[in-house]
């Protein structure tokens, strides 16, 4: 039995690992396979144990001692036919046995030796499967496996001296003859692996001389168990395995004194097992496996003494094993996985010192194993106790001498609980990965902006070597490793300071070397932000003209502050601005809802909320609403002064443009600060002292004001004039742009790498002039012409006149900047760089000025500041994003001044040019030289030849254009073209287009535009030595000047309407000394 039930185990064992290594519990599906395998070993030992030997080749004397009569084929047993002539049986018992062969279709059997002749009874000893006694009586009938196929008939009774019926594993069917009852003498009826139906007769329990029943695998038998078996008292083996039995298990069994193996396996058997069970007190073996019972296994069962094998797999308890101190020690077998039992393992198992096979995998046990289970010398076949979830603790040392399998995976084992039998095991099999988590759960509170060290506490003491750790959370379901590696110093995790992301859960994993399959994991660790009152918050709102600026006022204890905002408007809108204005769509009144993020310690940790209804009623400001208070400065009073003046300095420069390279940097480096240059230029005009008789010591002097520095821009100190201001310089240093006392504009434009001056023009601003001779093509700029994508925008600026809280008042047309969305303020005294930096601000809503067209209201979130500072802010810059400009051809071998022109090779060539800013409705100048590569001094008259200047929208609609064409005849090779035109209003960048007409190309030099009523030079040099080359004259014609080798200036020629003149020329000679040889 033993041999058999080891091949049973390891079947079981194949099965249950397979199971370990999918990492879940057993499913519908693998039960059921199990429950087959189950069924196949099982049914197998029965036909070891229990069938097998009442087959007729294995005959044996009966108790009577007579020898038994078997089939002449039979080998190694001699034949009582042989010896001694055997009376025919009884009519009746012939006729039981012809009715046998003709209701089991006797036609069909496999072996039929005997059984078919003459109707007269004869000696049957030599018929298949029959044994008599020496008057000729049946005493065994073994027609196992013989094809016996129908009913058993009711007749088979007759046979009143059988001692052993075997009909095993046929097909015999229908019910089961209750008139085996009056068969009181048969020991041993083995009715199992057919089809019967109908259940047990309970008339069997009249059967008072059956010692074994086995009606096993007969699975549409169905019933229950009679009570009537506990009349069965000689019973010694009882075998009701899979054949479909319900209901409980009688207690009526428990007067079955003498039974010691009961098979009750794989049926529907439910409910509990009767608590009587002890009075069964022969019990050896116990298969109540693959049922439904349920309840608990009573205590009673511990009183079988001789008990050595108790199944109880796959049921339905719902308790624990029983306690307590068993009256049985030689307990072999035991098996009760997937059972439903629960609670701690019983200790009484340590005392079991024969057991073999221990197996409780698959239920819900916790706790620790007892210590000495499965220590002691019996062979020890099976240990497992895989997929418990609770069971923890150390394993007995007694299992590292399992020959077999053990598996310990799924339960809540760590390395230290399990590595020293396994060191020492010596089995098949050891299967301890995978293991559930480890650890106990826990949970951490932790106020945002501290820090929290989590410490792992398993497998601590584990040396030689150490258990190695690494710290894990959950970030939206996925694991995100914390620390990069495994190490024996890892065991502790320390956050930094905490903030809304780092809350949630952690867990830490455990590696062994001494165990590489496994890695364990902990249970969660749950931080949890601790909440606690940080202050409050409040909204305290202003009314600007076209909407509400808002301001928050927020209350916090110490050590937090304000990080940043959310703002919701109750209008579908909001901002994350520290300070909003938002433009109502319509009056009324809004709930206002601000949430505040606050920074306490290191991390921003909190959100405070409040809201606030406020209503919004739309106004007109006007310019009235800037009125300043009061400024008052000290000032020294000198007399008897001759003559007087001021300089002002400033570093605070706004660029005309912005190289992208400069972008990002400090102020200090992109050359936007620490730049001085002169500002302003005052003079102090007052009347001279002129007394009715002359002294020389005092006519011609006035008395002197002290000049005001602070307040320089305000006219609070009489006398004081200011006759000249700077707007501009270029990025070396040079002044592009001036304004005298009257307000007329004078402006350079710089070329060369910003070297020399390439245009001088007066009453023009910087901003509206155009001037290049393509000389300096490494330049991105020539004279306002952009030639590469060295700058992103250009600016032009307006006067503040005044602001107050989130308002100000610009020097500007509101149409000049309707497109525009984005101010900086600049404030030229803020040496230091203590004020607020307000690049870039939006634009919130603007408005004209209703009392004078010529200012703009503008809104802007700049929030409170106090007056002293709003008065420093003087300019507003606009910037205008600008195009890439388009590629353009160049010829270093012909030129109008100069050794470079631009070519036009294509039919058309259209050239955004979007630095220069041209006043609406002002006339400007167009004025360029032109030449088609042909020697002629006839004009070109091919009208498809010709420039043509367009202006357009900010969208970029054409409002119009000019074309000119060349004019007068050809002054070596080249033509002038010169015309005006005017720009329309909402004009926001012009092109130039160049059309050659029937040429095969168009060269274009000395590109000028300049205002109607202004007056521009410009100046052409050579690149490499920057020698003065040409100067072109207010009506755009050249005087070139020539020189020698020495580079002496040799002649000077001057361009004119009717041809070119030579000025000047003159020839340098080095006369030889006849000294030198």
């Amino acid at each position: 039995m033993k041999g058999l039930y080891i091949m049973i185990v390891l079947g079981m064992a194949l099965l249950q690992g397979l199971y370990a290594q999918s990492g879940k519990l057993l499913s519908k599906e693998r039960l059921d396979s199990l429950k087959l395998e189950m069924k196949e070993k099982t049914l197998r030992e029965i036909q070891f144990k229990y069938v097998a030997p009442h087959r007729q080749l294995n005959r044996r004397k009966d108790n009577g001692g007579s020898a038994n009569k078997g089939n002449p084929k039979s080998s190694g047993v001699e034949t009582r036919s042989a010896v001694l002539a055997v009376p025919p049986p009884s009519v009746s018992e012939f006729t039981a046995l012809k009715d046998i062969f003709n209701s089991t279709t006797g036609s069909g059997w496999n072996d039929k030796t005997g059984w078919v002749g003459t109707g007269n009874p004869v000696d049957v000893s030599g018929w298949a499967g029959v044994e008599v006694d020496p008057a000729g009586h049946v005493i065994a009938l073994d027609l196992s496996a013989n094809n016996l196929v129908g009913p058993i008939p009711a007749s088979i009774s007759n046979l009143t001296y059988l001692k052993t019926l075997n009909l095993d594993n046929n097909k015999l069917s229908n019910s089961i003859p209750v008139s085996f009852s009056s068969m009181t003498g048969l020991n041993h009826l083995i009715l199992s692996n057919n089809v019967l139906t109908g259940g047990l007769p309970h008339q069997l329990g009249s059967m008072t001389g059956l010692l074994n029943l086995n009606v096993s695998n007969n699975p549409q038998l169905g019933g229950t168990i009679p009570d009537t078996f506990g009349n069965l008292t000689q019973l010694l083996t009882l075998l009701l395995t899979y054949s479909n039995i319900d209901g409980p298990i009688p207690s009526n069994l428990r007067y079955l004194h003498s039974l010691q193996h009961l098979y009750l396996t794989g049926n529907n058997l439910n409910n509990s097992i009767f608590s009587e069970i002890n009075e069964m007190s022969s019990l050896r073996v116990l298969q109540l496996g693959d049922n439904n019972l349920s309840g608990s296994v009573p205590a009673t069962i511990l009183q079988l003494p001789y008990l050595e094998e108790l199944y109880l797999y796959e049921n339905n308890f719902i308790s624990s094993l029983p306690t307590g101190s068993p009256v049985f020690s030689g307990l072999k077998y035991f098996v009760a996985y997937a059972s439903g039992l629960s609670g701690s393992v019983p200790e009484w198992f340590s005392g079991q010192s024969k057991l073999q096979l221990f197996n409780i995998a698959y239920n819900n046990f916790s706790g620790t194993l007892p210590n000495e289970i499965f220590l002691n010398y019996a062979p020890k076949l099976e240990f497992r106790v895989n997929n418990n979830p609770a069971l923890t603790g150390s394993l007995p040392y007694g299992v590292s001498g399992v020959t077999g399998l053990v598996d310990i995976s799924y339960c809540n084992f760590s390395f230290s609980d399990f590595i020293y039998p396994y060191r020492e095991f010596k089995g098949s099999s050891f299967t301890y990965a995978p293991q559930l988590l480890v650890d106990e759960l826990r949970s951490h509170s932790v106020r945002i902006g501290f820090k929290k060290t989590f410490i792992a506490d398993v497998d601590r003491g584990l040396s030689r070597p150490n258990a190695k750790y690494k710290w894990f959370r959950l970030v939206n379901g996925n694991e995100v490793a914390l620390q990069p590696d495994f190490t024996r110093y890892n065991y502790t995790y320390t956050t930094g300071y905490l903030t809304d992301s780092d809350f949630g859960i952690y867990y830490y994993k455990v590696s062994y070397d001494g165990a590489p399959l496994l890695t364990l994991q902990s249970k969660n660790q749950a931080l949890n932000k601790d909440t606690a009152s940080l202050g409050s918050v409040s909204i305290d709102p202003y009314d600007v003209y076209c909407g509400v600026a808002f301001d928050p006022i927020a209350n916090l204890v110490e050590g937090c502050s304000p990080v940043s905002y959310e703002w919701t408007f109750g209008d579908g809108a909001s901002s994350t601005d520290k300070t909003p204005v938002h433009v109502y769509g319509a009056n009324g009144t809004y709930n206002v809802t601000l949430k505040v993020y606050l920074k306490c310690g290191d991390t921003i940790l909190f959100n405070l909320t409040t809201t606030k209804s406020v209503n919004f009623q739309s106004s007109v400001v006007s310019g009235a609403d800037f009125v300043d208070e009061l400024i008052r400065d000290t000032t020294i009073t000198s007399n008897q002064v001759i003559n007087t003046s001021i300089q002002t300095f400033s570093d605070n420069w706004q660029r005309s443009f912005t190289k992208e390279s400069l972008d990002g940097l400090n102020s200090y480096l992109n050359g936007t600060s620490g730049n001085w240059e002169g500002l302003s230029t005052y003079f102090f005009d007052s009347e001279r002292t002129q007394t009715p008789a002359p002294n020389l010591s005092q006519d011609g002097t006035y008395q002197s004001n002290g000049f005001s520095y602070s307040y320089s821009d305000y006219d609070i100190v009489p006398g004081w004039v200011r006759s000249s201001t700077t707007g501009t310089f270029s990025e070396d240093g040079l002044a592009e742009e001036s304004m005298d006392a009257l307000g007329i504009y004078s402006s350079n434009l710089y070329g060369y790498s910003g070297a020399n001056v390439i245009g001088s023009v007066m009453n023009a601003k910087r901003e509206e002039i155009l001037v290049t001779d393509f000389e300096d093509i490494s330049s991105s700029v020539i004279g306002n012409w952009r030639l590469s994508q060295n700058s992103n925008h250009k600016i032009f600026s307006a006067e503040i006149i005044g602001m107050n809280r989130f308002v100000a008042l610009i020097d500007i047309p509101m149409d000049k900047i309707s497109d525009f969305n984005t101010v900086s303020l600049i404030a030229p005294s803020d040496i230091n760089g203590v004020l607020p930096n307000y690049n870039d601000t939006p634009i919130i809503c603007k408005q004209a000025d209703p009392n004078d067209p010529g200012k703009t209201v503008i809104v802007i979130p700049i929030g409170n500041l106090p007056d002293s500072f709003r008065r420093l802010y003087k300019r507003a810059i606009f910037k205008v994003s600008l195009s890439t400009p388009e590629t353009l051809v160049f010829d270093s071998n012909f030129a109008h001044t100069g050794t470079r022109s631009m070519k036009i090779v294509n039919a058309t060539e259209t050239i955004s040019q979007d630095l220069i800013k041209l006043a609406e409705g002002k006339q400007y100048s167009f004025s360029a030289w032109v030449s088609d590569g042909v020697s002629s001094a006839d004009a070109i008259v091919d009208p498809n030849q010709y420039i043509e200047v367009i202006t357009e929208s900010q969208a970029g609609v054409s409002l119009g254009s000019q074309r000119i064409y060349p004019e007068n005849a050809s002054i070596e090779k080249w033509q002038r073209v010169s015309g005006s035109f005017t720009v329309p209003v909402g004009t926001k960048r012009i092109k130039v287009k160049f059309s050659k007409g029937a040429s095969s190309a168009l060269w274009v030099d000395d590109v000028r535009i300049l205002p109607a009523d202004a007056m521009m030079k410009s100046y052409v040099y050579e690149v490499n030595t920057l020698r003065l080359a040409a100067v072109l004259d207010e009506d755009n014609f050249s005087t070139t000047y020539h020189y020698d080798e020495a580079g002496n200036l040799r002649l000077l020629k001057k361009e004119t309407e009717t041809g070119v003149v030579t000025i000047t020329e003159v020839e340098h000679y080095l006369k030889a000394n006849p000294l030198v040889p």
